[in-house]
């Protein structure tokens, strides 16, 4: 047992610095991992916050374009509507002034050529005030009237003091295209009525007791003149005759050369 026992001047043993092999290739690894380790994933929030500030502007455009868009179309509906409103009111007052206009001819046309009485269309007259539908003091303006609606300019030619013209009217009488004219002698009211020859019809004349009224006839210058009053004879209607015309635009031609 003493053979095998160190001495006690024998160095001590050496320690083992041998590595087992599985560590070794743990700590290789491990290395390699260290040097090679991928990069960290980069911060990429501020692209988010960009996106979210790039979709906000983008919608706050498509908001502005809307609203112009908008605000254009309702300008644009706003004229059309005032558009058509107009063109609505001019057709309403197109169709309410010919229903009037044709009513009012066709009321006329009724009265014109519905032969009545003269003495009736003077006592019409009368009780209506006798107000001529205008008085006409102009002389052209007075011989153009005949001029249009008999085609002979006519005037009164030197009526005496006690006659008066009260003024023109449209009473029908002969044709509805007859001219009437009212006028006064001694204040007592007479009515003239003058037309074209081949529109007369041929009413009744002469004295008619019952009313009190005379119906006197005379033709001349292819005109017919009915004079109807109290009086027992024409006072009016000799004063009224053909004439040189002096129309409203100033020239001068006498109806004889027509």
């Amino acid at each position: 047992m003493s053979e095998n026992l160190p001495s006690e001047d024998a160095p001590p043993p050496e320690p083992n610095h041998e590595v087992p092999k599985d560590d070794l290739q743990t700590r290789i690894d491990g290395s390699i991992k260290r040097q090679f380790q991928p990069p960290s994933e980069p911060d990429l929030s501020f692209l988010k916050e960009f996106r979210s500030e790039a979709k906000t502007e983008s919608l706050f455009k498509e908001e502005r374009v809307a609203a112009v868009t908008s605000d254009r179309a309702r300008s644009e509906w706003s004229r059309t509507r005032l558009v058509l409103i107009a063109v609505a009111a001019c057709l309403a007052w197109l169709i309410v002034g010919s229903q009037f206009y044709f009513g009012q001819r066709q009321k006329n046309q009724a009265v014109a050529f519905k032969p009545q009485p003269l003495t009736l269309a003077y006592r019409k007259c009368v009780q209506d005030g006798f107000k001529p539908y205008w008085i006409c003091e102009d002389e052209a303006i007075f011989a153009s009237t005949f001029r249009v609606r008999q085609g002979m300019a006519m005037n009164l030619i030197d009526l005496p003091d006690q006659y008066r013209m009260v003024g023109l009217s449209y009473l029908a009488g002969i044709s509805r295209n007859s001219t009437s004219l009212l006028a006064e002698a001694d204040g007592v009211p007479v009515v003239v009525f003058v037309d074209r020859l081949e529109r007369d019809w041929h009413p009744p004349t002469g004295r008619f007791e019952d009313e009190g009224l005379s119906v006197s006839r005379s033709e001349r210058d292819g005109l017919v003149f009915y004079e109807v009053s109290p009086l027992d004879e024409a006072v009016i209607s000799p004063y009224l005759r053909p004439s040189l015309q002096v129309d409203v635009n100033g020239s001068n031609e006498s109806p004889d050369n027509e």
